[in-house]
């Protein structure tokens, strides 16, 4: 299980790679991080909250099975050629934009 109580990020890397990892993950929904999680993953920054739902899971094995495959699938649509080839595709996008606007 990997827990991120956060403030602020952008697209957390060390979220994505525990989902690599296949672990159930906990965070706030701050930034991009609704992005990545499930809905009923995501946990307000309090303590009482976080121990209110490691709890729940760690009683419920089958949702952190279910959960777990599901975050390993997630984080394929993050590999590295495919998160390359989008940010080429913006670039290129915004380059022909730009030459049309002169």
């Amino acid at each position: 299980m990997f827990v991120f109580p956060t403030t602020s990020e952008g697209l957390p890397r060390v979220v994505i790679e525990a989902m690599a990892n296949s672990l159930v993950c906990l965070a706030t929904p701050v930034d991009g991080i609704p992005e990545l999680l499930d809905e009923s993953f995501l946990v307000r920054r309090d303590p009482k909250v976080y121990a209110q739902k490691i709890k729940y899971l760690l009683a419920h094995p089958e949702k952190i099975k279910k959960n777990s495959k599901n975050n390993y699938k997630k984080s394929l649509d993050y590999r590295k050629e495919l998160i390359d080839h989008k940010r080429r595709m913006f670039y290129n996008e915004l380059k022909e934009k730009c030459k049309n606007n002169d």
